[in-house]
């Protein structure tokens, strides 16, 4: 998004970045106001939420950046807890190899799903290989 929000223009990228000065002249406020705009346009209505009372887009960018550390260490933890579970799994006792790998495809899914690193399809062969009963 920084990227974008800079094509409007450098000036324009330094209210978002640096925040307006005590007496803006004008152009310095409609800076503002376009920024704020664009910024509040791209969000999901959650985050909207948490972020549309603030009076600048500089104040709005700087909520956001937290938002976004915020969920990528959550994003960090959720991984650690299924990439555990990815590594425990095992096929049951009276569980088919069909139903094993389901369970098995819905962990990798949500690994996936995460963007913090990709399970490859030789890590999930080999597990579903070294997890899976010997007939």
């Amino acid at each position: 998004m920084q990227c974008y929000l800079q094509t409007k223009g450098l000036d324009v990228w330094r209210v978002i970045e640096s925040g307006m000065r005590t007496r803006a002249p004008n152009q310095e406020r409609q800076y503002d106001s376009m920024m704020k705009s664009i910024l509040l346009l791209f969000l999901s209505i959650e985050i909207f939420n948490r972020v549309y009372a603030h009076d600048n887009a500089h104040d709005i960018w700087t909520n956001l950046v937290e938002i976004h550390k915020d969920y990528k260490d959550v994003h960090n933890q959720r991984y650690h807890v299924l990439m555990s579970e990815f590594n425990e799994i095992k096929q049951l006792t009276d569980e088919n190899a069909n139903d094993m790998f389901s369970r098995l495809n819905v962990i990798v899914n949500k690994i996936n799903g995460l963007y913090v690193k990709k399970l490859e399809d030789g890590e999930v062969v080999r597990k579903i290989i070294h997890s899976s009963r010997q007939a």
